[in-house]
């Protein structure tokens, strides 16, 4: 946790001591998925830390740290940490890729050799239990898993209106696929620190938590979010009514609303009007995924404001 605190600080370009650093600070240590991802002991605090530190040294111009950094990420959880790696490598930022993947392969033959050595079948086993986790299992966002609403990402909600499992998963990884690309045209040729590269690590984050299977604590990425749109206050000035609306869409992120909710239903203590009715299952339970694709949505327009204004070096928050 101390290293998200001190990388955010550096991102942010905000000087030590002052109000938007403290009001920064505030914003990390209040937010929900990282005190309950340090609670059940995740992975997903170091995940976010390592990638931190990488994108840290890309935005320095840094990129055999950053990309040892990034590829250690993704060796751990690359659901969490890919997506990044994949917009680099759409910017042309073959040597930071390159050493990422590098070191991601070797983490990978380190973790696997032993098996393979032994003659256990770790590959079908592997197989065998992701199969089981996407049909009925903790990854399933269908109703064939009763625990669905824990599921934080785009999937379940819009599982709840078209009521397909395929069409859910091409609606999903287009959306991702879209605003991923819309995110690489439009800062073609800024530079490293530019407030339009901020804004497209910050939709980067985003994205990550869309297509695929994530619970409450994976939205730790979402401190990513916070201190790159801190670091971009001259993009952001002028346009409040984006800013609220964003502002709204990180609410949900600071109680696990949707997992409270549902204890609270099966309890008996929400009245059946409110627990039984269509907006409980498509608007209230799955909030926290739609918060995310608002989310993502707004720091997709705010994006070409950003890379169109975009400068050398970033403007850093004056307390």
């Amino acid at each position: 946790m101390l290293v998200i605190l001190i990388t955010c600080t550096r991102l942010g370009g905000l000087p030590v001591g002052s109000a938007g650093h403290w009001l920064l600070m505030a914003g990390l240590l209040v937010m929900s998925p990282i005190h309950t991802a340090i609670t059940m002991g995740q992975p997903v605090v170091l995940v976010v830390a390592l990638t931190l530190l990488g994108l840290e040294r890309a935005m320095k111009d840094r990129d055999g740290t950053g990309g040892l950094w990034l590829g250690l990420a993704v060796a751990i959880k690359p659901q969490v940490a890919g997506l990044f790696l994949a917009y680099y490598l759409l910017r042309g930022r073959w040597r930071l890729v390159s050493i990422a993947c590098v070191c991601a392969a070797a983490m990978a033959l380190i973790g696997v050799m032993p098996l393979w050595l032994s003659g256990y079948p770790w590959w079908s086993d592997w197989q065998s239990n992701l199969h089981s986790l996407r049909y009925g299992g903790f990854a399933d966002f269908t109703d064939a898993n009763p625990a669905a609403y824990k599921i934080v990402s785009l999937s379940y909600a819009v599982y709840q209106l078209v009521h397909d499992r395929t069409v859910t998963s091409l609606i999903c990884v287009g959306v991702t696929a879209a605003l991923l690309g819309w995110a690489v045209i439009v800062t073609r040729g800024n530079r490293r620190a530019s407030e339009g590269e901020r804004g497209a690590l910050a939709l980067m984050a985003v994205l990550s938590l869309l297509p695929v299977y994530h619970l409450f604590y994976d939205a730790s990425l979402l401190a990513i979010v916070l201190v790159m749109v801190v670091g971009m206050r001259a993009s952001w000035s002028g346009h409040k009514g984006r800013v609220a609306v964003m502002v709204l869409s990180m609410l949900p992120f600071l109680a696990p609303g949707a997992v409270a909710m549902a204890v609270w239903q099966q309890a008996g203590r929400l009245p059946h009007w409110l627990s039984a009715g269509w907006a409980w299952r498509v608007l209230i339970l799955p909030h926290e995924c739609w918060a995310l694709g608002v989310l993502a949505l707004v720091l997709a327009v705010g994006l070409s404001d950003a890379a169109r204004d975009s400068t050398d070096q970033p403007q850093p928050l004056k307390g």
